[in-house]
């Protein structure tokens, strides 16, 4: 675990070498980056879920009705919708729906699927 210090906005991260020897410094950079940095990580996972969920829709025969990209924009937009109604840190890795959406098969009774509702809504069985 790398210990962290803060100071005129930037974040200074030191590990410890494998030899024991003095700390280096790793990265050096502003708190909004890291966070930007954390939000793009969750927009990639969120996609990588919507992709998978439509290839597994598509072995079992159905077909999309919209472009792809409307599919992850709709799940992206239920994200975001979700982390804005946190007032204390309103970014996308707060967003409650990602546990629902990351969580692959995992039905939740208090929080719907958008993966599962937008390939539901925008696919139609081939058949």
């Amino acid at each position: 675990m790398p210990d962290q210090a803060v100071g005129q906005g930037f974040s200074c991260r030191v590990w410890s070498t494998a030899t024991g020897g003095t700390p280096e410094v790793r990265v050096l950079m502003r708190a909004d980056d890291e966070a930007t940095d954390v939000e793009i990580h969750v927009i990639q996972d969120v996609i990588e879920a919507v992709d998978v969920a439509l290839r597994r829709s598509e072995r079992c025969g159905r077909r999309l009705i919209v472009p792809r990209s409307r599919v992850y924009a709709v799940v992206l937009q239920s994200v975001i919708a979700d982390a804005r109604g946190h007032h204390h840190r309103a970014t996308l890795d707060c967003a409650d729906v990602l546990d629902v959406i990351l969580e692959d098969d995992v039905p939740s009774p208090h929080v719907g699927n958008p993966v599962i509702d937008a390939v539901a809504t925008y696919t139609t069985c081939v058949n």
